[in-house]
């Protein structure tokens, strides 16, 4: 007597073959992406252009503090002494009691 197999055993899933070039295809896909975000997103910042701040390199001279830098910049530019000190102090980082020494060089942005 035969013996007949009521059901068939499952084939296994197959993987697709992929040809020798899908790894470089999928790179190159993935790089042109990227720079396609890159371009667009830098789109929105080449029209603001940052303009250059007017600099001035001031020498301390002898018993000369901060404040005594300060004052005719801010009696020039119509500000409050305090803001011109802080600025002082944060662009040339200054300890909080804006310490100098005769020949230091202090940079102000005005």
């Amino acid at each position: 007597m035969k013996t007949m197999k009521i059901y068939d055993e499952p084939k296994p899933h197959r993987i697709p073959k992929r040809g020798p070039l899908f790894g470089a295809k999928s790179f190159m896909a993935m790089a042109v992406l990227a720079c396609g975000i890159g371009l667009y997103a830098g789109m929105g910042m080449t029209g603001d252009r940052v303009q250059a701040d007017d600099v001035q390199v001031v020498t301390v001279e002898t018993n000369q503090t901060v404040w005594d830098v300060a004052r005719p910049i801010a009696d020039a530019e119509g500000l409050d002494i305090r803001e011109v000190v802080y600025q002082i102090q944060v662009n040339n980082n200054l300890d909080k009691d804006c310490t100098v020494r005769p020949g230091q060089q202090l940079v102000i942005r005005f």
